[in-house]
């Protein structure tokens, strides 16, 4: 988020990933306040059985108006290294960034404190309207943005979605399906010696392999095709996230007006609901299908796996009215949030292996030790 507010440069490497969505591995949580600290996550106190939170201080560069803005400003062009330096000195500890008209930003690093966030005190860190209002044009009323029994409800599906039998049966075979044709083009980067995009390469592949899980789709973007919706997705993201730098009153005024980045977000999101929608439709017509085959003591065909599928047998199970548009919100979410996520840590695994050759050769020699047919295959 705070690269999107401090610049365009920032975003090299990623605009925003909505999410709020990589909500393993938070790093800065949102929580609106109108008191000058915040509930701290760590060593919380028990009071008649509830947990009193104690306070995250904000970092002392805080002044009037401005909050933090200036300190971070002044650190835009090194922002990973700027939030390391506050937090290595605190042993970890949280802070607090303040920032004029914005969400109060609270950095945690801590493994127990994001169990905190996560689980333990859920209920003292909702998303904020600001949060809701900057995504919901993308992601709807989806799990992201969403709060209470939505929340609830469409976490249950997405349980679903990642059990361990999903995972062996339907997931790990469609991405080895994928990495055979990553391997075939880092031989040929290999082989011609040349440099590649490796952070986008690793986006190409995780959006064709997020596309076929969730949709049952073959993108083939690694095999250089274009699609629509996938630059439709990252027009969708960077834009955005360029509401962070605006106030929010530019925006959405932009926005009603339909005008500039608005109307391009508009029209973005007009082909990615088009075609997700368009294969909504079809799985709630197979399904249908397939159910009258069923009656009439026909062979049916083993039931489709894709996110879609599995959202449909989710609220069918637990008696929910099938809405569409909830179920576009839950696949959209699931689909952009599984892509830049997992790009994101592929592409850096793939930077600090080349900037630690003893580690890269360490493992490799436990690869070749427990899988010797990676040396010859």
């Amino acid at each position: 988020m705070l690269q999107s507010f401090f610049g365009d440069k920032l975003s090299l490497l990623n605009p925003v990933v909505p999410g709020l969505i990589a909500a393993a591995v938070v790093v800065a949580v949102y929580y609106t306040t109108e008191t000058t600290e915040l509930p701290i996550v760590e060593d919380a106190e028990e009071q008649d059985g509830k947990v009193v939170p104690k306070r995250v201080r904000y970092l002392p560069s805080k002044i009037p108006v401005l909050g933090n803005a200036m300190e971070l400003l002044s650190n835009s062009e090194r922002m990973h290294d700027w939030i390391a330096d506050q937090i290595v000195p605190r042993n970890g500890e949280p802070f607090t960034l303040s920032l004029p008209g914005k969400d109060d930003m609270m950095f945690i690093a801590k493994p127990e404190h994001i169990e905190q966030v996560l689980k333990t005190q859920f209920d003292n860190f909702p998303k904020s309207q600001h949060i809701h209002d900057v995504f919901f044009d993308l992601l709807g009323d989806g799990i992201v943005i969403t709060n209470g029994e939505t929340w609830k409800r469409q976490r249950r599906v997405l349980v679903n979605l990642f059990s361990a039998r999903t995972l062996r049966e339907h997931m790990t075979p469609i991405s080895q399906k994928y990495v055979v044709k990553l391997r075939s083009i880092f031989e040929e980067a290999a082989v011609s010696n040349k440099p590649m995009d490796a952070f986008g390469l690793m986006h190409r592949y995780t959006l064709d392999v997020f596309a076929e899980i969730g949709f049952g789709t073959e993108m083939n973007l690694l095999e250089g095709r274009y699609q629509p919706f996938a630059e439709a997705i990252e027009e969708s993201q960077y834009i955005v996230s360029a509401r962070f730098k605006q106030p929010d009153a530019l925006w959405k005024i932009k926005r009603w007006l339909n005008v500039g980045s608005e109307k391009k977000l508009r029209h973005a999101i007009d082909v990615i609901d088009e075609h997700i929608m368009r294969i909504v439709s079809e799985a709630i017509q197979r399904r249908q299908e397939r159910k009258e085959a069923i009656k009439a003591g026909k062979d049916v065909k083993p039931a489709d796996k894709d996110i879609v599928s599995i959202i449909l047998d989710s609220m069918e199970t637990n008696n929910q009215v099938v809405d569409p548009v909830e179920v576009r919100n839950i696949a959209a979410a699931a689909l952009i949030a599984g892509r830049d996520t997992t790009a994101d840590a592929l592409g850096w695994l793939l930077h600090v292996l080349s900037e630690n050759p003893n580690v890269e050769a360490k493992l490799r020699s436990e690869l070749l030790k427990h899988m010797p047919k990676l040396a010859t295959d």
